[in-house]
């Protein structure tokens, strides 16, 4: 009974938008109606189906044959695609071997010039090795050399010292009449 009513509502308060007509319409008699229309729509396919066979098939012969010449089209273009492809990576792959090729040629290059600046720095250290060696050996022989020079000095002045000694002790021995002129002369 609730339902009723709200539908009585509904169809009051809704008739002036059209809703009551949905809300009061028999649901039963709409199903029968789209049931008729379904029933008429499938009796058209089938009657034309039935009348028209022959274009039908013809029509499907056509289809298919224009479906078989696009495949081979298609195979066709896919084959000519697949050998251009085919010749664009071995073009590439040729690229690539020539890069490597070369990167290879490069990476020896400078093996090769790594190991001659290797063996020249080596040799240059050699060099200089030997250079401060014979510096050192040269600075210590003149040291010595030095050494003995200042020793051949000292016994030199040590000497002369002595001389010019026992000549003043001469000249006092002597008492004065001797000449340093005459000294030079008897030498």
């Amino acid at each position: 009974m609730n339902s009723v009513m709200c539908l009585d509502h509904l169809s009051s308060v809704y008739y002036h938008f059209g809703f009551g007509f949905f809300a009061l319409w028999n649901f039963k008699e709409m199903s029968e109606i789209f049931a008729l229309f379904l029933l008429i729509a499938f009796g058209f396919k089938s009657f034309s189906s039935l009348r028209f066979p022959a274009s039908s098939d013809r029509s499907n012969t056509v289809i298919v044959e224009k479906l078989n010449r696009k495949s081979e089209r298609r195979r066709n273009c896919d084959d000519s695609e697949v050998l251009a492809l085919r010749r664009l990576v071995r073009m590439e792959r040729r690229r690539a071997d020539a890069a490597l090729a070369e990167v290879e040629r490069e990476r020896a290059a400078s093996a090769t010039a790594a190991e001659e600046a290797m063996a020249m720095i080596q040799r240059l250290q050699r060099e200089k090795n030997s250079i401060e060696m014979e510096s050192n050996q040269r600075r210590r022989l003149s040291e010595a050399r030095r050494g003995h020079d200042d020793e051949v000095i000292q016994s030199l002045a040590s000497l002369v010292w002595s001389y010019e000694a026992e000549l003043g002790l001469m000249r006092q021995h002597l008492g004065g009449g001797v000449d340093e002129s005459d000294l030079c002369l008897s030498t």
